[in-house]
């Protein structure tokens, strides 16, 4: 499928409105509204009526305009042969062509008009004709690109009105840290590559948490001499000189079983619970410790446990929990490598006194709404102007912490991606929101996402990219589409995680063997399990599935039909694994409109924020279960009542 950029060459405005089009669709009085459309509106009917016929693998502006001239012109020899118009027109009328031309027509660079445009009738000379200059004009008067911006090297930088206030912003105090806070689409990777033109690129970091995505915002970059790390690099090369050994195991990247720990490190049972689940449970301590600001490892650090723990056996757990982070940080003194990760690193550097090396004047951060609070000690304390980029809404799997108060922050609300459609979407989500920001989300024209909205879930009749909620979701669609004889893709490599995740429900359901995946590491039993999803539909129908007989043979035929890349367009994964990610076309799944449980305030925030984030990924068409705007005021009256 072609992308169109956002260029006058791409783009040709159709005089007609979405409302009129879509009533034409679906209105049993069709032939009646052809009465009382003009001239230039049924010239735009017909010409979509042909969309599907044209070559799909190339531009359609410039064929798409010549026809639409040419019906314009017949129009006007019709009026002036007497002829009648209305009844040639509902001769050639045809629903389905029409239907089919609107669906391919957000995928073209083809936009419908609003109504008052198409009222102004700009479009056409004082002759009647097509007017070829209009959508130059039309173009210049809606683009979200407007202001011009001299670059030190003499080029012209074209930007969002907002955008280029905050670049205005940044040249008038080059060396104090901004923060800015954008909408998803409002441009803030171009702003980003906008900005560092400004910059000295030996001189400038780019930091990020991933090397996909320091991939990503590098080549949108396209700076030679510029610096790119990402946080466990740069915590790596400080750390290097002091304590070498921890950037030598983090290297290796080692591997170190629970039981082999315990027995290393001497841990007992704590009460019921043995020796190697100690260990499992402390790990995840650590782990939960590095992404804290906290400066020691306290009891509210453990994970959810199962089982019933004293005051003194909590006490201990804290004490092993300890245990394992010195061993982990220390230097080496005991007969095996004790594994480091980055956030081990990350954490240890945000406890020094160390900062981001003097030679460089500007750091870069995108994606900042994922940072944890260590990363943020470290950007906040150290010398340079440090520019974040993020937005709270994209932050699905915790609370966003923010950067230090004294620091400036600047909003982008204007999308130069999105239209008006999306208003309706994204802007009931901001509002009902609990606590982030509640700036208004504005479509930048009225091109933009097709909103379809769904009321019986099944798979798609086109293809497209199917978001859900968690694992269950996951596992549920994979039977869908596997059932459908589709063959289908899951999202970011995530196959071997998922496949793991589906074989230990499995096996602990038929066989009662000990799960090893991290949502279900803490579950002995099926029926325990099963108690803590008891408000999950989701989960009762994979388990009526497993009552019924699936078994580990019938998921390796389920997964034939599993591809690295889906050649037919059909794609799988979670909300929580798309962003900075588009799609032609995104279906939210029903299992993302899961109850709240009541007062549960930060379930409901990470609701809102996963529906927020699956919704903005969409590109041409997104379906959206219909009952989205009723759930939206129950589940906000649920997760703010009593429990």
């Amino acid at each position: 499928m072609r992308k169109f950029s956002s260029g006058v060459e791409d783009k040709l405005y159709i005089p007609l409105s979405e409302q009129k089009a879509n009533a034409l669709v679906a209105s049993n009085t069709a032939f009646e509204m052809l009465d009382v459309l003009t001239d230039a509106e049924i010239a735009a009917v017909l010409m979509i009526q042909h969309l599907t016929s044209f070559d799909q693998g190339r531009s359609m502006v410039f064929p798409a305009e010549r026809l639409l001239a040419n019906l314009v012109a017949w129009g006007v020899r019709q009026k002036q042969g007497g002829g009648n118009l209305v009844q040639e027109v509902k001769r050639l009328f045809d629903v389905s062509k029409l239907s089919a031309g609107l669906d391919v027509l957000h995928e073209t660079g083809l936009e419908l008009l609003s109504q008052d445009d198409v009222d102004a009738g700009e479009y056409l000379l004082g002759d009647g004709s097509w007017d070829f200059e209009y959508r130059v004009r039309h173009y210049k008067k809606v683009a979200a690109f407007k202001a011009e911006v001299e670059t030190p090297k003499g080029k012209l930088l074209v930007l969002s009105a907002p955008q280029d206030l905050i670049v205005r912003s940044f040249l008038a105090e080059k060396d104090e840290s901004i923060h800015i806070q954008g909408y998803a689409g409002t441009g803030k990777t171009y702003l980003i590559s906008s900005l560092a033109k400004f910059m000295d690129p030996c001189t400038t970091l780019v930091l990020a948490q991933t090397q996909a995505q320091l991939y990503q915002l590098t080549y949108r970059l396209q700076q030679g001499h510029i610096v790119a790390r990402t946080f466990m690099m740069l915590a790596m090369e400080l750390l290097v000189s002091k304590r070498p050994h921890l950037v030598e195991a983090a290297d290796d990247y080692l591997n170190l079983k629970d039981s082999e720990v315990s027995r290393v490190l001497n841990i007992g049972s704590v009460g019921v619970i043995t020796p190697a689940r100690v260990t499992a449970i402390c790990r995840r301590a650590v782990k939960k410790y590095c992404q804290s600001g906290d400066k020691y490892i306290a009891k509210w650090h453990l994970p959810y446990i199962k089982e019933d723990v004293t005051p003194v056996d909590v006490a201990i757990l804290v004490q092993y929990t300890e245990r394992i982070w010195e061993a982990t940080i220390s230097p080496p003194v005991y007969e095996v490598k004790f594994p480091v990760r980055g956030f081990h690193l990350i954490k240890y550097l945000s406890l020094t006194e160390e900062v981001i090396p003097e030679s460089f004047a500007h750091v870069i951060v995108d994606e900042s709404h994922d940072l944890s609070r260590p990363i943020l000690k470290i950007l906040d304390r150290s010398p340079q102007a440090v520019i974040t980029l993020g937005d709270e809404y994209q932050c699905i799997n915790g609370p966003v912490f923010k950067r230090s108060k004294n620091i400036r922050q600047r909003d982008i609300t204007l999308s130069v991606r999105a239209g008006k459609n999306m208003e309706n979407i994204l802007n009931p989500l901001i509002d009902a929101h609990p606590t982030k920001i509640k700036l208004p989300f504005e479509g930048g024209s009225n091109d933009g996402t097709k909103v379809v909205y769904y009321d019986v879930s099944k798979v798609p009749d086109r293809p497209s990219t199917i978001l859900v909620d968690s694992e269950w979701g996951m596992f549920e669609w994979f039977q869908r589409l596997s059932h459908a004889g589709l063959r289908f893709a899951l999202l970011h490599g995530s196959k071997q995680e998922f496949v793991d995740f589906m074989t230990d429900c499995i096996n602990l359901f038929h066989r009662g063997a000990q799960p090893k995946h991290r949502i279900l590491f803490f579950h002995t039993s099926w029926e325990s399990l099963a108690q803590a999803q008891i408000n999950n539909g989701v989960f009762e129908k994979i388990e009526a599935m497993l009552v019924r007989g699936y078994d580990i043979d019938k998921l390796k035929v389920s997964l034939l039909l599993l591809d690295d890349v889906s050649p037919s367009g059909y794609q799988l994964g979670m909300v929580g694994n798309v962003k900075n990610a588009e799609f032609d076309s995104v279906m939210l799944a029903p299992d993302l409109l899961n109850e709240i449980r009541p007062g549960d305030v930060l379930g409901y925030d990470r609701k809102i924020c996963a529906l927020y984030t699956g919704g903005s990924r969409a590109k041409y068409e997104l379906l959206v279960p219909g009952g989205i705007g009723e759930w939206i005021g129950s589940q906000k009256y649920n997760a703010t009542k009593s429990k």
